[in-house]
Order: structure tokens, then C-alpha cells, then sequence
């Protein structure tokens, strides 16, 4: 996963994410440096295989503290 954060829940979201799992490395600063990364998964098989790993190994830290899933709930049942 690749995420340009920015001023868009979904972003802050997927970068939280990534943090979370600690796989910074595909967190991108600007438009271009995403563009970078989007290339580099695709041209490299073996550092694409290495994210996906590690994805895989750390995504049950995403579920871990439970107050974050609280809290989105929370503030999306306030536009009910």
C-alpha cells in the first residue's frame, strides 16, 4: 500500500495505518515521491514481496488498540 498523506481522512488514515505496522517506507511526502513509489512496487518484485511480508506479519498490530476503532465509531455515529 502506498499513501501520499494529505489533508483527506482517507489519507491520514492509510498513513496511520502504515505507521502503526511501522511500514513508513511507502508513506509518500509529495506527489512525486509517490509516483516514485507506485513505480518501485511495480519494477521490484523482490522489495514488493518484502512489504507484503511485513504487512502480513505486523497487521495485527492495526487491531490492537481498540480506543482508535472507539473512536471512529464514535465520531461517525455523530452524522447519523
Amino acid at each position: 500500500m502506498v499513501t501520499l498523506e494529505g489533508e483527506f481522512l482517507r489519507n491520514r488514515l492509510a498513513a496511520a495505518i502504515l505507521r502503526r505496522i511501522d511500514v513508513t517506507e511507502t508513506i509518500a511526502a509529495d506527489l512525486d515521491q509517490y509516483v516514485e513509489l507506485v513505480a518501485r512496487l511495480a519494477q521490484e518484485p523482490t522489495w514488493r514481496a518484502e512489504l507484503r511480508r511485513r504487512i502480513l506479519e505486523h497487521l495485527p498490530r492495526a487491531y490492537e488498540d481498540k480506543s482508535v476503532i472507539q473512536f471512529l465509531e464514535d465520531f461517525l455515529g455523530e452524522f447519523r
